[in-house]
């Protein structure tokens, strides 16, 4: 990012202030959201059929990241780590979901209001499905599939260490010295 390029890392001004705008937005969009849930008003069979559409793209969506990020250096474990840690996405499903309704209501489609409150509500069923899940699989799966690297002196020092080695080594250093 450009930002990073001229030097100012992750404690620049506008992050700062993003964050800030996000602890007061966040709250407020899906509460907004939330009051436009009507769940006695969706059909059963609609909502069946977006829970298995939400598991299905879910499933190839964890399958995407796995492949997404196979060329990188990452190990298998970190593979499956990221296609667990990528699968919440509760911001686009509350910025999304209320634009049907909202361009119905705009436009007085009625007849369009139904299938407006539907997908709202499957917009906020799937962030109530995922936002948790994805919370729960992080904090589980962090600690068992993620390992903590060791400083990066550790490393340089620890790479490819081999006690016999080393103190053979350290002969030669001294044997060079005393010459």
């Amino acid at each position: 990012m450009q930002w990073r390029k001229e030097g100012w890392g992750d404690h620049n001004p506008v992050t700062k202030v993003f964050t800030k705008m996000w602890i007061v937005l966040e709250p407020l969009i899906f509460g907004l959201i939330g009051t436009e849930i009507q769940i006695n008003k969706i059909d059963p069979e609609t909502l069946g059929w977006g829970i298995l559409v939400l598991v299905t793209a879910l499933i190839f969506r964890m399958f995407g990241t796995v492949f997404a990020v196979s060329c990188g250096n990452l190990n298998m474990k970190e593979k499956i780590f990221l296609a667990f840690a990528w699968m919440p996405k509760a911001t686009v499903q509350a910025a999304l979901g209320p634009i049907f309704l909202e361009r119905a209501k705009l436009l007085q489609m009625t007849e369009m209001y139904q299938m407006g409150e539907q997908i709202l509500t499957l917009a906020v069923l799937s962030i109530l499905i995922t936002a948790p899940l994805g919370a729960v699989t992080i904090m589980g799966l962090g600690p068992k599939l993620l390992e903590k690297k060791k400083n990066e002196e550790d490393e340089v020092d620890g790479e490819d260490s081999d006690p016999e080695n080393d103190a053979q080594e350290m002969d030669n250093i001294n044997d060079v010295d005393e010459d």
